[in-house]
Formats: C-alpha cells, structure tokens, sequence
C-alpha cells in the first residue's frame, strides 16, 4: 500500500512538472510570436533608436560653433538648372577663402552632382522659403608641411563639418542658357550664416 502511494506520488509529481515545463512553453512562444507579429520588436527598435538619435542631435548641438571667418567668403556663387521641371541649386565654387579646397561629406550631402553640392531652397519645418541651405561641406586644411629639410611633419589643424544658409544677392544673377529643355543661371549669394561642427 505504501510503496503503491509512493509510485502514485512520484507519478503526480512528474506529471506536474511535465504540466508546469509545458506552460512555461507556451508563455515564451507566446512572448516570442507577439515579440515578432504584434510589433512589440518595432516598438523597442523605434524606441532605442529614438533615444540614439536624440543623443546624436545633443552632440551635434554641443559641438556646433560659428564658423571661425578667416575661411567662409562673403559671398558664393550658385549656378540655377531648371532641368525637365525641376529647380536645381548646385554650389559653384571650389575653395574657401583662405584657398583650402572645398570637400563634400558624402555621408550627409543629400545630393552631390555636376561637380558641386546641392543648395536648395528651404522646404522644411524651420527653415525660411527664401534662403538656400547649404549641408555637410567640409573644410580638411592640410594636416602637413615640408620643412626647410624637406621632412614631412604632422601638424594639428581644425577640421570642420561646414552648414551655410545663403540668400541671393540683387542684381547679381544671369542668365546663361536657355533652351526647350531648360535653363540655366548663376549668380551671387550673401552667406547670412555658417555654423561649424568640430570634426573628430
């Protein structure tokens, strides 16, 4: 009788494990199933991403300065292409005004063709419909020289991550090419600012 008990006991006890194994199953499929077709995964995803990008953006902030204006030209030129129904606005300059060349942040330059970066007209929240915005130039100064003894040293130089805004200039644009296909104009633009982010 009383090993017949016991069997019985050990038989119940397993039996319930089994019972209790099964359960935990199926609450972690269930967690992994909405994890993956409720949206749970997009929301966490959206959500660490989000807090990503606001700390990236309090970065750029916290680095961002006035340009320093031994290198931005008062103003800057701007060829105009209205090609098949569309306004394109392309920088039309090479260098900076200490002569540094002028190089684009492939990155974060939504556009680069025709040899410049696009400047287009302000189409955004925040932005003023009248100026043209200019983003991610760079200015990389040489980080060398050549000594008297010709030996090649490092030197330590500011590089920066370049953003104009710009407005035209009156009487300062032209028109030089017209045909059915589009035209073509380029003219002056006032820089009205220039914010620096210090690259790294």
């Amino acid at each position: 009788m009383l090993r017949t008990a016991q069997k019985r006991n050990m038989g119940f006890n397993e039996k319930l494990w089994i019972g209790i194994g099964i359960i935990l199953f199926l609450i972690l499929l269930g967690y992994f199933l909405a994890y993956d077709f409720f949206g749970v995964r997009t929301i966490i995803q959206r959500g660490v991403e989000g807090i990503k990008e606001k700390q990236k953006q309090a970065e750029i902030e916290e680095n961002t300065i006035e340009c320093p204006k031994e290198i931005i030209p008062n103003k800057m030129p701007i060829v105009n292409g209205y090609w098949y129904g569309r306004d394109v606005y392309l920088l039309y300059i090479t260098k900076w005004k200490d002569e540094t060349k002028i190089n684009y942040d492939f990155n974060g330059v939504d556009d680069v063709n025709y040899g410049g970066a696009k400047c287009p007209k302000g189409d955004k929240i925040g932005q003023n419909s009248n100026y043209h915005y200019c983003s991610s130039l760079l200015y990389e100064p040489q980080d060398k020289i050549i000594d008297e003894k010709g030996n090649i040293i490092k030197i330590e130089v500011d590089k920066y991550i370049v953003n104009l805004i710009l407005t035209p200039i009156t009487n300062e644009n032209w028109e030089i090419y017209n045909s059915n296909k589009g035209k073509t104009s380029w003219g002056n633009y006032s820089v009205i600012s220039a914010t620096c982010i210090k690259k790294k």
